[in-house]
């Protein structure tokens, strides 16, 4: 028998292979992993089908056949359909796929397979779960619309609403029909407390799944969910592709996080691959956020996802009010500090109370520009056209240093201008460093945290920094988004949020939604046990439409508003879009490259096309980048023909290219 073989590599193929026929012992089925030889080295694969082609002379037999380990039809078909949409190959999620499938943990007989037993951890053990009024009628609404078919679930409800134990409630009566789950959080740092602050409560021990743990570990994952060995797994966005053979139910927990999107390499979103796996296994999707997506909110006003609405938080306690701190003012009596007066004045009553404070900045480092004031020349990554962050090095007898956020190159910091040969550099805009600095000049006595993925430096330090921040051993904590997501502190009572005028105007297209869910999710870190002090958002622009609306108006009025700007200037959910970027060290080779993609994009009729125009970031990594941007409306015809001619483009060797469908991002 010929079957058809699809391997991880980057090759837009299937490849042809002989199963040998004179043993009668050898069977298989669509989905068996096997190993086969390709040029020379053994690779493993997949059997997706079978093909009477025996026209060729020479098919390599396959050396083995792993029995116990079958791809189910279902993974298959959401890989092809997916990889198509998309523009990425199969092979490349089919390399995702098989990353963590080790044959050396498999014992191979012909005759009698047998794998190595995975030992399922005992969750669920306890019977009840308390909730109230409100999540209760959430649980039965969800319910009623049907656990055992594919629907998608929009969980929306306010920060400490409760919306975990909803979805964990109904995780327990899934899994009690012995099917598998699947909880997606989207950053690391959040496993550990998710999982301590109910495995008392629900008596649950899933396992954890994400790109940091051994692999080993991953490798007995893999297996144990692939022989039906383990039924529940907590994870990151690596854990969708894990080998499921009987999925009941997905919940994807904050699920307009931009984490979710995977933007190097095999770029794909992790949310949207999760809904097409789950409609294909015919189980149920929940997506639970505070701040659905744009696209997710439109979904749910046109019929197709199911909107479940958790308006009041668990113990009834009014969600902090939104203050607007006009830095202008501040600038008029000569305050120079970034801290303004009201909001240090906030924080002084706040350390009074023995309550905590956070800051919110998410720039990291000391300060994100350094130049010259002399001559005007700014200090530039020498690799990327990005400016080189300072960053204090805290460290006794080590340097301060200068660091580009993009390919991590590092240099010494030196006040010394090259072109005026004088030490004239200084820094311009805060970091959080700089507020740590100001912070502790203003409150001596007060124990100061700074949380940001440089400090973050061992996967087991966030543990500690959030185990410090619950058992109030800090009183104040300044932090990027890192800090803003998903964790639950019960005595943070003020929370500052500082420079987000940088974002106000963008030419992102998406920015006022980011902005919105960052406002929302940090505001959401105060006053989930007590009654909060409030949230203080400083800026410049105090009249700007866009933080009035965020403050003065409901999170429904915003939706509206956005979903209103988007028609009018048909945008994302409207019409679809898709960046291409393309990038060579060559410069003047990239932009005859340019050329000639705009010559085959150009014979689509109703397809807009924006660019080549230089990226924002014009340089990463010594090379050069060139964006353009496809528009086109939702029932184009022409769609699958705009996505096979660009999924060819990667055929090209001379190409360096990237193809984001539906982006997030416009770097």
């Amino acid at each position: 028998m010929i079957v058809k073989v699809l391997l991880g590599l980057p090759i837009n193929k299937v490849f042809i292979y002989r199963v040998n026929e004179k043993s009668n012992k050898i069977t298989f089925k669509i989905g068996n992993l096997v190993e086969v030889d390709f040029r020379g080295s053994k690779k493993i694969g997949v059997i997706v089908g079978t093909t009477n082609m025996s026209s060729l002379k020479k098919i390599k037999n396959i050396s083995k056949i792993f029995k116990s380990v079958i791809i189910k039809k279902q993974i298959l078909a959401a890989i092809k359909f997916y990889s198509f949409y998309t523009c990425n190959r199969m092979s490349d999620l089919t390399k995702i796929l098989l990353s963590n499938f080790d044959p050396k943990t498999l014992t191979f007989r012909i005759d009698n397979e047998t794998v190595n037993m995975i030992k399922g951890k005992n969750f669920f053990e306890k019977k009840f779960f308390q909730i109230n009024e409100q999540q209760k009628k959430s649980i039965q609404e969800i319910e009623k619309n049907g656990l055992n078919r594919f629907n998608v679930f929009v969980l929306d409800g306010v920060t400490g609403s409760g919306k975990t134990r909803v979805y964990l409630n109904l995780l327990s009566k899934v899994s009690k029909s012995n099917f598998q789950c699947l909880i997606l959080i989207p950053e690391i740092f959040l496993t550990k407390q998710w999982i301590q602050n109910f495995a008392q409560e629900f008596g649950f021990d899933p396992h954890i799944y994400h790109s940091s743990i051994k692999k080993t570990e991953k490798t007995n994952i893999w297996l144990g969910v692939a022989t039906g060995k383990i039924n529940l797994v907590v994870g990151t966005r690596s854990a969708l592709f894990l080998p499921f053979i009987k999925l009941g139910l997905l919940v994807i927990d904050e699920e307009h996080d931009i984490s979710y999107k995977q933007e190097e390499g095999v770029i794909f979103n992790s949310r949207d691959y999760g809904i097409v796996l789950a409609k294909n296994f015919n189980c149920p999707v929940i997506l639970a956020s505070a701040t659905p997506s744009i696209e997710t909110i439109f979904n749910c006003k046109v019929g197709k996802y199911k909107h479940i609405s958790l308006k009041k938080r668990v113990k009834n306690l009014p969600l902090p009010k939104l203050n607007i701190i006009d830095m202008r003012e501040g600038r008029k009596k000569k305050h120079s500090g970034w801290i303004s007066k009201q909001l240090e004045l906030e924080i002084k009553e706040t350390l009074k109370e023995k309550k905590q404070t956070l800051l919110f900045l998410n720039k990291r480092g000391y300060a994100p520009v350094v130049i010259c004031p002399l001559c005007g020349k700014s200090k530039i990554c020498p690799k990327c056209d990005y400016s080189l962050v300072f960053h204090k090095n805290y460290k006794k007898y080590s340097n301060d240093y200068l660091k580009c956020h993009w390919c991590e190159y590092q240099e010494y910091f030196e006040k010394f201008c090259n072109d005026c040969k004088k030490e004239s550099l200084i820094t311009i805009g805060p970091g959080i460093q700089k507020i740590f600095e100001e912070i502790k000049n203003l409150f001596p006595n007060a124990k100061v945290l700074m949380v940001s993925s440089d400090t973050i430096s061992k996967k087991n330090h966030m543990e500690k920094v959030i185990n410090s921040i619950i058992s109030r051993e800090v009183d104040i904590i300044i932090g990027t988004q890192i800090i803003s997501k998903g964790h639950n502190f019960p005595d943070i009572s003020t929370v500052g949020i500082l420079n987000i005028d940088n974002q106000l105007k963008s030419f992102d297209i998406r920015s006022n939604e980011k902005i919105f869910q960052m406002l929302t999710q940090v505001a959401g870190r105060a006053g989930r046990e007590y009654l909060s002090k409030g949230v203080f958002i400083q800026t410049f622009y105090p009249k700007d439409n866009l933080i009035k609306l965020c403050v003065k108006k409901t999170k429904e009025d915003f939706y509206n508003f956005e979903l209103i700007k988007r028609k009018k200037n048909n945008e994302p959910p409207f019409c679809s879009l898709i960046s291409v970027i393309n990038q060579n060290k060559n410069l003047n080779l990239l932009q005859s490259q340019n050329e000639a993609l705009k010559q085959k994009l150009m014979k689509f009729k109703n397809l807009s096309i924006y660019g080549p125009s230089p990226s924002p970031i014009f340089k990463i990594r010594n090379k050069f980048r060139y964006r353009f941007l496809l528009k086109f409306g939702k029932d184009n015809k022409e769609k699958n023909d705009i996505k096979e001619m660009l999924l060819n483009l990667k055929n090209n060797k001379g190409l360096d290219i990237k193809i984001d469908v539906d982006p997030l991002s416009f770097i």
